[in-house]
């Protein structure tokens, strides 16, 4: 059968829901972080939502502390979403040559001094969770870091806080922040600079992130939202202690608008290549959780939508960031109280988001399985083959853009040529039978 040789132009038109669907969205969104905040008025919300139409909200409600609001300017701790910044960081390094995450920690520590740290375990296997190691926080977390808030931990007292494996390397997945520490450790090795400046100088300051920081290392130049533990407020106490045991697997504090604007620039934007990304999204089983897990986040799924993200708990704060990678919204959720989970808050959100992402007629209707897409990734050309005629093809990229579009096909292949395409991720939309089906693909 002729095939179609589509030479795509870069043209950027962008689509946007009608202002009805927008205030209907606002009120929706809104409403539903209220009522997670009543009957309380001891702690407050911080939430941040993007999507790829040019939506987005930042809204805040409840209290820091008493008597003064929560507002969307000020920073909050991410807890153990700080991890995504290492993850990041160990494969840019990998991008430049710097570093292979199949290496064993031995290529760059010596760590014979800690019996229960096998150091034949790789770097990947440490950002996936996949080492066995016992995590250090339980020993330290919360009570020696409220009892002496002033003492500053180093590596050599954290890896000696680290009981025995709990399994062997590669088994199974074992959530520990110990992890993290020993990649932190393998980054200022390989880079000969302190943690927080390699984020500052290599995330922060390229990507314009003004409100965000590695607390307890930084001086810190907004509104902090005081930290709620136990039913206190926690404000007064020194967060000495606490970031320096967190250190890269938990330190950062920062406003929600900052973190919707890095998960953009991770998973859309191209701020690390095609490869890294895909590295990042191999996710492995997280044995009796249903989740699995990936380098620096988890894959969940949730009412038939499948998200990319992290939760973060630290001492005064309770966070949970999402993405749908396949439509291009992301949620972030900050509780400025320990406790406080937000987890349900999130995907209640996220859930209103793809109702929102079918208004705008973008989400796929139907089982993708009668689309094939070959190769992906591909630096020019990829086939598309289908069971039926092909009627019409659009392309996205990742900020909602539309690349091109292609109507009266009436083929069941086409081909693509995307060589003129900048790197990245893409969203190809394929209607037929007068369905449509949403393929994602890459661009190396």
């Amino acid at each position: 059968m002729k095939k179609l040789i589509l030479s795509i132009s870069i043209l950027f038109i962008v689509f946007n829901g009608n202002s009805q669907d927008v205030a209907t969205l606002d009120s929706l969104l809104k409403n539903k972080i209220d009522q997670n905040i009543q009957p309380y008025d001891s702690f407050g919300i911080s939430v941040s939502i993007t999507h790829p139409s040019g939506y987005s909200l930042n809204y805040a409600t409840g209290h820091s502390h008493k008597n003064t609001t929560l507002t969307t300017d000020m920073v909050l701790g991410i807890g153990s979403n700080s991890k995504l910044f290492t993850s990041v960081l160990c494969l840019r390094f990998q991008e430049q040559g710097l570093l292979n995450l199949d290496s064993p920690l031995y290529t760059w520590l010596s760590l014979s001094a800690y019996p229960n740290i096998d150091s034949n375990a790789t770097l990947r296997q440490c950002l996936q969770h996949n080492t066995g190691f016992a995590d250090y926080v339980d020993m330290v977390l919360p009570d020696s870091v409220i009892t002496n808030p002033t003492h500053s931990y180093t590596y050599s007292e954290i890896l000696s806080l680290v009981n025995p494996p709990l399994f062997a390397i590669g088994t199974k997945v074992v959530y520990a922040s110990t992890n993290y520490i020993l990649a932190e450790m393998v980054l200022s090795n390989v880079s000969g600079i302190n943690y927080y400046q390699l984020v500052r100088d290599s995330i922060l300051t390229p990507l314009i992130m003004d409100h965000t920081y590695s607390e307890g290392f930084e001086t810190i130049n907004d509104i902090i939202a005081h930290p709620r533990h136990n039913n206190t407020d926690m404000h007064t106490v020194p967060r000495i202690a606490l970031s320096t045991v967190a250190r890269g697997a938990g330190c950062i504090i920062a406003t929600m608008e900052d973190m919707t604007k890095w998960y953009n620039e991770i998973f859309y934007n191209n701020f690390i290549n095609a490869s890294s990304l895909s590295q990042m999204t191999n996710f492995i089983d997280w044995y009796e959780i249903p989740y699995k897990m990936g380098l620096g986040i988890y894959r969940l799924t949730y009412m038939q939508e499948t998200y990319w993200g992290h939760s973060g708990q630290t001492i005064g704060y309770n966070s949970y960031f999402l993405t749908n990678y396949n439509s291009g919204y992301t949620v972030c959720v900050t509780i400025n109280d320990t406790y406080e989970s937000p987890y349900s808050l999130a995907l209640q959100l996220n859930r209103i988001m793809a109702d929102y992402h079918k208004w705008l007629g973008i989400e796929a209707t139907i089982n993708n399985n009668n689309i094939n897409i070959s190769p992906n990734p591909s630096k020019d050309i990829i086939k598309i083959t289908s069971e039926y005629y092909i009627n019409k093809i659009e392309l996205f990229d990742m900020k909602g853009q539309l690349i091109y579009n292609l109507e009266n096909i009436n083929n069941s292949t086409v081909d693509i040529n995307i060589g003129k395409l900048p790197k990245g991720a893409y969203s190809l939309i394929i209607y037929w039978n007068n369905n449509k089906s949403i393929k994602k693909i890459i661009k190396v």
